[in-house]
């Protein structure tokens, strides 16, 4: 897998080798190299998360590579899913012990209480919403970014639909506008 931060300044790869690379590309110098297999790049912001088992760790290319590790889930439950929001403010994990929310400002970090298994994870286009599919269907939380004193930085969206039911699969398009989903049908078995 390749990834390039958004002015496309570095260059990160992931392979079959279980290593996980960074390339500067007006140079062509290789700057970094550790274990991982997979590597995720923010849309508009030079990090980058990459994995290695169950640890996930954050890169920061601006000014300089600092790698910073945030416990988000509890160990061996590390995130099947993850997005960036568009505005640079938040990011959502999602995982078998639920959705975490990271403020990056803050480096705090939220529990989205959710008790159902997520199927896809991600942002609306203003990074005012979240957006995750389940099992169930498609559930929300509307998200602030200076909440009260004391108070979470979410509230949930009521977006329940009949329609949705046991949805195994989902994918959201990248214009943030559409989901597919892809739903168990008794009569294909």
């Amino acid at each position: 897998c390749l990834t390039t931060d958004p002015s496309g300044r570095w260059l990160a790869s992931a392979g079959w080798d279980n290593q996980v690379q960074w390339i500067d590309t007006r140079s062509g110098q290789l700057l970094l190299r550790q274990a991982g297999s997979a590597v995720y790049a923010a849309a508009n912001d030079d990090q980058f998360l990459w994995q290695q088992a169950e640890d996930w760790t954050l890169a920061d290319f601006d000014p300089a590579i600092v790698p910073e590790t945030i416990p988000l889930h509890q160990e061996g439950k590390g995130p099947n899913y993850l997005a960036f929001s568009p505005d640079g403010a938040w990011l959502a994990t999602a995982g078998p012990d639920g959705i975490r929310l990271l403020d990056w400002r803050s480096r705090e970090v939220w529990r989205v209480p959710v008790e159902r298994s997520i199927t896809e994870l991600m942002f609306s286009g203003t990074g005012k919403e979240l957006y995750a599919m389940t099992l169930d269907g498609l559930i929300g939380w509307k998200l602030h970014r200076k909440p009260r004193s004391g108070l979470e930085p979410f509230e949930p969206l009521n977006l329940r639909s009949p329609i949705l039911t046991e949805v195994y699969s989902a994918a959201f398009s990248p214009d943030r506008r559409h989901w597919v989903v892809m739903q168990f049908d008794p009569k294909t078995q």
